[in-house]
């Protein structure tokens, strides 16, 4: 479950290093044919499982889209506190989407406001694949939302914290028998992320259930090192 600026691109780089091109969906050759963007949701839902013998597949999908696969398949997300997700995807819409190069942090936040709202939340709280889905709407969530995307997060068989990355790494290596090597950061805004104290507060604000999900996938990840003797770096 690749939730957009935590770290996901760079955990991916890794993953493609540990499986073959073919086995991969969406792989470089997907992405590149559909202009260099992961293939839309609706056409994974169209398509259903890609004619071939998948063992990786990853992208800025929710986590509902597991149902339409055969199996159940082993989940696994990467959460980053709330605030800094949200402060590095406005500044990587500013710096990559002509639209908002002159732009303002607190311009770009209002326009975008619901995908700077408990986007993470949205990625975990719907159960299946449905025409009237959280993680795509502007609807304002609530705590039966946050309850709903916890016991998700908390059934995934890897939680990683973006700002502990090595040690999820390691966490990842150890839950899967992997061989994942040491991570690297990767599409990061290259601009100063200067943003006023007033918007900083809007959006902690705002991501209020965000950051209670955060505080217990870092609970999660905490658990998952003790049982697998993953130490601090």
């Amino acid at each position: 479950i690749h939730i957009p600026k935590t770290a996901g691109t760079a955990f991916k780089k890794l993953l493609e290093g540990q499986f073959e091109q073919e086995k991969i969906f969406p792989n470089r050759a997907d992405v590149i044919g559909n202009n260099g963007l992961y293939p839309h949701f609706e056409r994974i839902i169209k398509h259903k499982n890609p004619n071939r013998d998948i063992k990786l597949f990853i992208g800025h999908y929710p986590l509902a889209t597991k149902s339409i696969f055969k199996h159940d398949p082993s989940l696994s997300v990467l959460l980053r506190d709330p605030v800094e997700r949200v402060i590095s995807n406005i500044f990587h819409m500013k710096n990559n989407d002509p639209n908002f190069k002159d732009a303002t942090p607190a311009d770009i936040y209002k326009k975008g406001i619901w995908h700077f709202c408990n986007f993470q939340i949205r990625h975990l709280t719907d159960a299946e694949i449905c025409t009237n889905m959280r993680y795509l709407d502007a609807k304002t969530l609530t705590k039966v939302d946050l309850n709903k995307a916890i016991v998700k997060m908390r059934s995934c068989d890897f939680v990683g914290i973006s700002e502990d990355l090595d040690r999820s790494v390691q966490l990842a290596n150890t839950i899967f028998n992997w061989k994942l090597e040491k991570p690297k950061r990767v599409n990061v805004a290259k601009s100063e992320k200067h943003i006023s104290k007033e918007l900083r507060a809007r959006i902690k604000k705002d991501n209020h259930f965000d950051i209670l999900l955060y505080k217990a996938a870092q609970q999660k990840f905490e658990n998952l090192c003790k049982i697998h003797n993953i130490e601090g770096v």
